[in-house]
């Protein structure tokens, strides 16, 4: 009996017992076992979609843990290139309480019935709408819902007419310290409205011809515009591309 312990115990070492042990050893590791900072450093790396809407349903102590200011307060939605306008419109829902600051840069897929559903989210300072479509008036709405921002980037698209904005968009865009615009056809967008700016970033990408190969003519009245002179800029920056037209453009606003 004693030369078949020693056996045994001989054979730990050989590599199949050795992964056998490993195999009972992981899986009496649960993921309940795991402490909460633990959990949250790696749902940090999970996209937020579905963070919300499939890590949340695993368990109870994850639906809770999804649901931490730490992973729902600065939130990008940037690369969810396979989220649906239904997903989005639900994790909007779900971020609508906490999240501060959003980017939506480069979803250019999204519908503009999805993007009015950002009203919701109300306490949200810093937000980042690059590439996705927007007009003038769902701009104006989306600005009404949003007290609390101070942070804003858009792209300033053919048709857009600052002029449809309300008086409660206005105002908020008065009290913005930071503005990003992407200048896709010759105009202001909302700078005028802008007063109390400490950054400003423009960058021109005005095409020389339009899609039907009409020429685009662009000259501003930089002389008479309603452009506010900015007492508290503390940063200012202009990126051009390529073209006649954006360094007539910039040329002009010098």
């Amino acid at each position: 009996m004693n030369s078949t312990i020693t056996e045994t115990l001989g054979n730990v070492d050989h590599p199949r017992v050795q992964d056998h042990c490993e195999e009972d050893v992981m899986s009496s590791v649960g993921i309940s076992s795991l402490s909460d900072e633990i959990l949250l450093c790696i749902l940090n790396y999970v996209p937020v979609c579905d963070l919300l809407l499939n890590v949340a349903r695993v368990c109870r102590k994850l639906r809770v843990l999804c649901q931490d200011k730490t992973l729902l307060t600065h939130v990008c939605l940037s690369e969810e290139y396979t989220a649906s306008d239904l997903s989005f419109r639900h994790v909007l829902k779900q971020l609508a309480s906490q999240v501060q600051s959003l980017s939506l840069s480069g979803c250019y897929w999204l519908s503009g019935s999805t993007m009015e559903h950002l009203a919701r989210c109300r306490a949200i300072k810093r937000l980042d709408l690059t590439g996705c479509r927007l007009t003038s008036l769902r701009l104006s709405r989306l600005l009404e819902s949003l007290s609390c921002l101070n942070s804003l980037a858009f792209d300033v698209a053919p048709g857009f007419n600052s002029a449809q904005l309300s008086s409660e968009a206005v105002d908020l865009l008065s009290r913005l310290s930071e503005l990003r615009q992407t200048l896709l056809t010759p105009s202001y967008g909302v700078v005028p409205c802008c007063s109390q700016l400490r950054r400003l970033a423009l960058q021109f990408d005005i095409p020389d011809v339009t899609r039907e190969g009409i020429g685009v003519c662009c000259q501003l009245m930089v002389g008479q515009s309603s452009v506010p002179h900015y007492q508290q800029l503390e940063e200012f920056s202009a990126k051009l591309a390529p073209g006649e037209l954006c360094s007539a453009f910039t040329s002009q606003s010098a």
